[in-house]
């Protein structure tokens, strides 16, 4: 392989994908934060199992080669629901440029 151009496979970031909203729908807080490491460590053995069953699908010369490529896509896959999540958000926020916020000391905010 001549340049180091990783790309994300299709089959691994939808398979990451489903691992990563099975642990959404289990709804534990402190699991939510994990959910992108799990989706990466879940890339990178599927980026191997794919490299050493189905040759030539992955474009690696190596083990450690598929596994930063299989790495990189479990990690697309939580961009991926990052950009459905945005797309699909129905709060928009105004930005009022008029009045400021001020704090006065006694902790209290008034506007000017």
């Amino acid at each position: 392989m001549s340049d180091l151009g990783f790309i994300a496979f299709p089959a691994i970031v939808v398979l990451c994908y489903l691992v990563g909203a099975t642990f959404k729908a289990i709804n534990n807080d402190t699991l939510n934060k994990f959910i992108p490491m799990i989706c990466g460590f879940v890339g990178g053995v599927l980026g191997i199992i794919v490299f050493k069953t189905i040759p030539g699908y992955i474009p690696a010369d190596n083990w450690l080669m598929a596994l930063a490529i299989g790495i990189v896509s479990g990690f697309a896959s939580t961009g991926i629901n990052q950009v459905y999540q945005q797309f699909t958000k129905e709060e928009y926020y105004e930005i009022d440029t008029d009045e400021e916020e001020v704090e006065t000391p006694t902790g209290t905010s008034e506007a000017n």
